[in-house]
C-alpha cells in the first residue's frame, strides 16, 4: 500500500491559501509526508507456524517556514519580501523507515498465538526543536512517528 499526496490545501480566510504537502510546523501543524507507504510480506506453513515481515516509510518533510509560499512562511515584520527561514535543527525531519516481525502459531483448532516486534532496529524517532502547541510530545510528533522505539507484543486467542 502507498499513498502520494498531491495537496492538501488551506484556506484559513480571505485570499490565503497554502500547500502543506511535505511541511511540519506551526501553520501546518503534524507533518505532512508527500509519500507514505506499507508493505508487508507474509508466509504461513499448511500446519499454521507463520513470519510476517513489514515495512513501513514515510518520506522526509521540512518546516512550513522554508516554503516560499508567502501565504504559507509569512513576511516577517520589516521583511520586503516572504524570507523563509527555520533553526537549523527544526528545517528537515529525514524520511523514516521502520521494519516490524510477527510469528504465529495455530495449536489445534481452538489457539492461535502471536509474537512480534514493532520498530525492530530501535529506530529514534524524529526531533524537531520547536514543536506547534498540541500536535507534538518530547520534541516529536507520536502521531505520525514511532516514539516508543522497539517494543514487544504477544496474544492468544482462543475459539470456542
Amino acid at each position: 500500500m502507498g499513498t502520494w499526496l498531491d495537496e492538501l490545501i488551506s484556506d484559513p480566510e480571505g485570499d490565503v491559501r497554502y500547500n502543506c504537502v511535505g511541511f511540519h510546523g506551526a501553520t501546518c501543524g503534524t507533518p505532512v509526508p508527500e509519500w507514505r507507504g506499507k508493505t508487508r510480506l507474509s508466509f504461513t506453513t499448511p500446519d499454521g507456524i507463520g513470519l510476517s515481515v513489514q515495512w513501513r516509510y514515510f518520506s522526509a518533510v521540512q518546516r512550513d517556514t522554508l516554503s516560499s509560499d508567502c501565504d504559507l512562511a509569512p513576511t516577517p515584520a520589516g521583511a520586503p519580501t516572504c524570507v523563509p527561514t527555520a533553526r537549523p535543527a527544526d528545517r528537515r525531519i529525514p524520511a523514516q523507515n521502520y521494519i516490524d516481525l510477527t510469528m504465529t502459531a495455530r495449536i489445534g483448532d481452538h489457539y492461535s498465538f502471536r509474537l512480534g516486534v514493532n520498530n525492530v532496529f530501535d529506530r529514534e524517532p524524529p526531533m524537531a526543536t520547536q514543536l506547534p502547541a498540541g500536535t507534538g510530545s518530547g520534541n516529536t510528533y507520536p502521531q505520525v512517528y514511532d516514539s516508543m522505539g522497539r517494543y514487544i507484543f504477544a496474544g492468544v486467542t482462543l475459539d470456542f
